[in-house]
């Protein structure tokens, strides 16, 4: 037994040898290669963060949204079939699918452990209740501008059938580019909004400001022009978000989100150009990480197409190369941008590598005018034609001090060639619903932020889309875009958003302005947070709580 004992001893100092020989030494483990004493950051859940909105949104409804902010705060709640993981697709509702009728014909089988935020089951019914509501908007609009952007990409839908509670088929009238890819919209819960039966009912839900989805987050609270307030969903049918609280605080004065980012009051907010500039101070570093990304948008004038003088392509024309883009890039977003080339995001493959950025030519604007009948006949500096002034209104929303800021530098740039801009801003909602959406404006200063696949610009330029405010038409135009959407071949697709850019840029409804970066700022209490060139990664990978283990 002694022998026993002094071996058993042995082997442990010799073992108790070997491992302190060197507290450096590398261990390998199976999945990691780390260093003994080395410390990794656990995530947990628990905690809440203050995220910093300059607009209120305008309702959390996904079928009814038209702006960013409402779908930033929406997409939290509720959930497609599918979504975009960078480049690749993903299921989310949807187990997993496959493709029938040579393409034309999709069956996509559901999970079966989902349950909306009030515990009901989610079920291949609310699949087909929020197709047929999407279709019920189809015709509809109304005086306030409120409209569902989603019908023309459904509309190429020939046939919907519930196999079962979690099976689904859809077929289609042709072969459709988007057959997958519309399935990202936001499912809706048949159980709550079946009573509406009218889209005018619909659009005045309460519901649309109470959601049920069945997201990372259920919906808290939502006290009008002060915050809204989300929870994580304990009972979500993948792994929870980390973070327990979400309080999305509205302000729509940016100066005052900044100083509140600063005194740490907001945990994470958009800022301007300047504003990001002093935050790259050291002092300020020290408890606020810097955030710069690019997104999938630009910003544009947008002409009313159907008012004088704007119904003539060489006004618009003229008052494009009257606007030195590249001041408002340095003046207003110290470089934190480049100027936008037209209708598409700036890396996508729909670009025309042909097309460059229109040139800030004021000597030809003049001239353009000129031969168009405007002369300054009475020496006050404004043409006029007819005895009418060149002078029209642009409306900007209030919150948005870079897109103020650029209109102040157009309105000097329009100055020089004889036209007279005012500049009118507003609250958000009210651009929206008393101006853009129900076409009563002359000019807006609006941007678009856009999905993956390029088709994503009908909406704006066929003259049939629902989110086409300008009444922009060219007959060549609809005819590319609906071929684009009706094929699977990349490369017709590509030739197709070839000419479009080229027709839409020669056409000017727009002047294409900039694609600013996103510029922003977080306190370093977020941890999990980061950029890459897709943007800001998935708020539920985000956590403030955490264990440090020690190896």
């Amino acid at each position: 037994m002694r022998r026993i004992c002094l071996l058993l001893l042995f082997l442990i100092i010799m073992a108790m040898s070997f491992l302190g020989c060197d507290n450096n030494k590398k261990v390998n483990n199976k999945n990691n290669i780390i260093k003994k004493n080395e410390a990794e950051i656990v995530p947990e859940n628990g905690g809440y963060i203050v995220y910093a909105i300059t607009r209120e949104p305008l309702t959390l409804n996904p079928l009814l949204m038209n702006d960013v902010t409402s779908i930033k705060v929406a997409s939290m709640i509720y959930e497609g079939l599918i979504k975009y993981e960078k480049d690749d697709i993903i299921g989310v509702l949807a187990e997993n699918w496959e493709f029938t009728d040579q393409g034309m014909g999709i069956i996509f089988h559901l999970k079966k452990n989902v349950r909306w935020h009030d515990g009901m089951m989610f079920n291949a019914y609310d699949v087909k209740y929020t197709y047929d509501t999407i279709m019920k908007f189809k015709d509809y609009s109304d005086d306030s501008g409120n409209i569902s952007q989603h019908y023309p990409v459904f509309d190429y839908i020939s046939d919907f059938k519930v196999l079962n509670d979690y099976q689904i088929k859809v077929s289609y009238k042709q072969p459709y580019a988007r057959t997958l890819d519309i399935w990202t919209v936001p499912i809706i819960p048949r159980h709550i909004f079946s009573k509406y039966n009218s889209p005018s009912e619909l659009v005045k839900a309460k519901e649309n400001r109470e959601p049920v989805g069945t997201g990372r987050y259920r919906f808290g609270k939502w006290v009008s022009d002060e915050r809204i307030i989300l929870h994580s969903w304990e009972n979500y049918h993948g792994r929870p978000a980390y973070i327990d609280k979400m309080i999305f605080s509205i302000n729509p004065e940016q100066s005052i989100v900044f100083l509140d980012t600063l005194l740490q009051k907001n945990d994470i907010a958009e800022l301007t150009a300047t504003q990001f500039s002093s935050l790259m101070d050291n002092e300020k570093k020290k408890f606020i990480t810097p955030l710069r990304y690019s997104g999938k948008h630009y910003m544009f004038l947008a002409y009313n197409n159907l008012k004088p003088p704007f119904d003539n392509k060489r006004i618009r024309e003229a008052l494009s190369l009257g606007i030195n883009k590249d001041e408002i890039i340095k003046g207003v977003l110290e470089g934190y941008g480049e100027i936008a080339k037209g209708p598409y995001y700036i890396n996508s493959w729909a670009n025309n590598p042909e097309i460059t950025a229109l040139p800030h030519e004021q000597a030809k604007a003049i001239e353009i005018l000129s031969e168009e009948g405007w002369e300054d006949t009475d020496g006050d500096g404004v043409l006029d034609k007819d005895g009418k002034k060149f002078e029209f209104d642009a409306v900007v929303d209030v919150s948005e001090p870079i897109r103020n800021m650029a209109l102040k530098f157009i309105k000097r740039n329009l100055k020089r060639i004889g036209v007279q801009l005012n500049i009118i801003s507003l609250s958000w909602n009210s651009l929206l619903s008393d101006f853009v959406l129900v076409k009563k404006f002359d000019a807006v200063i609006i941007g678009w932020d856009l999905g993956n696949d390029p088709d994503d610009i009908y909406s704006a330029f066929h003259s049939k889309g629902p989110l086409n405010f300008v009444s922009y038409k060219n007959i060549k135009v609809d005819e590319l875009l609906d071929k684009a959407r009706t094929t699977f071949d990349r490369d017709i697709r590509k030739e197709c958003y070839h000419e479009i850019h080229s027709l839409i840029v020669n056409d000017y409804p727009y002047t294409f302005l900039y694609v600013d970066d996103i510029l922003g700022g977080a306190n370093k209490k977020i941890k999990g947070i980061n950029t890459d060139k897709f943007g800001l990664n998935d708020i539920h990978e985000w956590y403030v709580n955490y264990r440090t283990v020690v190896y």
